[in-house]
Parts: structure tokens; C-alpha cells; sequence
């Protein structure tokens, strides 16, 4: 759920950047941001993150929860930490506000990240001069999705501390997860 989550709200930004805008009066003509404004607000019930879409962004959903399975999760990555730091870590009183620093950041760019691997998004039809070129940016952004996973694993970890897992079915029903096929609303209304 988390990872759907995170995909979702990565994908709705590569159409509308201005999160503190996000609203479903604002999408209410537009079928493709609409249903995935819905299912980001049923997943974000769902995994219990009581806040903004924008407050999301900022980590301020961040509490207790993540803070007391923290240390067990920089243990499960200590190969992916700088040692150094993460030795001086363990000897410093973290906070709940220190996870949410380190969310906020990798959130951030996370999202700017979308913006680079979306930069072809809604380029359907292209000359062969534009797609001979194209391959110089497809070898850089192939390299970043694959660096990426690493933040988003902290990311996932941030979002559903606890592992909460709902069937579609329970999405749908207790929490208003719309049943749609976004990939044929999306053709239908390009």
C-alpha cells in the first residue's frame, strides 16, 4: 500500500506540481487527476496518515510509531549508511522530528526526481531525429530509477512503519479507493 501510495502521489505530480492546490473541486473535470486524488486520500485513511497532501510532503504525519521502529530500520540498512555518522547516530538522542526531517528531504527529491524520469510524459508521437537523441536521457533516468529504490525503501518504511496491509476490496469499501482502470480513463481523455 505504501509503495501505491507513493507512486500514485508521484504520478499526480507529474501533472500538477502545486500540491497545496491539489482538491477534487479542482480536478472535478478532469477524470485521470481526480481518480488518483481519490485513491491517494483512501490510501492515506487507510494507512492512518491523518493530514494534507502538502503535510504529507513535509513528513508532519511523522510520530511515535516510526520513532520506536527506527532503530531496528537503520539496522536493517546499515550497509547503505555512512558508518561514521551512523555510529555517532547511535550515540545521539534522536527525535520523531529527526525522522520527519530526513522524509521531508528525501521526499523533496523524490519528487523533483519525477520530474526528470517524467520529462517524456505525454510525448506520444516523435520524429526519428527527436527519438535518435532521446537515448541520451534514457541511460541517465534508467540509472536514477534504479538509485531511487534505495530512497524510496526509507520512504515506504516512513509511510507504513507498522506494515498495515487492506485488501482492494477493504480499500474499496472502507475507504473509497475508486474502482477505475486509470490507464483507459487516461487514454480516454488525452
Amino acid at each position: 500500500m505504501e509503495k501505491q501510495l507513493l507512486d500514485t502521489f508521484l504520478d499526480l505530480y507529474t501533472y500538477d506540481t502545486k500540491i497545496h492546490e491539489w482538491s477534487f473541486e479542482k480536478y472535478e473535470n478532469n477524470p485521470s487527476r481526480y481518480y488518483r486524488l481519490q485513491m491517494i486520500t483512501a490510501l492515506m485513511k487507510a494507512l492512518d496518515i491523518n493530514c494534507s497532501y502538502y503535510k504529507f510532503t513535509e513528513g508532519r504525519f511523522i510520530s511515535k510509531v516510526q520513532f520506536s521502529k527506527w532503530k531496528e530500520f537503520k539496522e536493517s540498512i546499515i550497509d547503505q549508511l555512512d558508518a561514521k555518522a551512523y555510529a555517532r547516530s547511535l550515540k545521539d538522542n534522536s527525535h520523531p522530528f529527526d525522522i520527519q526531517s530526513i522524509f521531508r528531504t528525501f521526499m523533496q527529491y523524490r519528487l523533483h526526481a519525477q520530474k526528470l524520469i517524467g520529462v517524456f510524459d505525454g510525448i506520444y508521437a516523435a520524429n526519428e531525429e527527436f527519438r535518435a537523441f532521446v537515448k541520451l536521457i534514457e541511460i541517465p533516468n534508467n540509472h536514477l530509477k534504479q538509485e531511487l529504490k534505495n530512497i524510496e525503501h526509507v520512504l515506504y518504511f516512513c509511510i507504513n512503519p507498522t506494515g498495515i496491509k487492506h485488501t482492494q476490496e477493504e480499500l474499496i469499501k472502507q475507504f473509497g479507493f475508486p474502482e477505475v482502470d486509470l490507464g483507459a480513463i487516461d487514454i480516454e481523455n488525452f
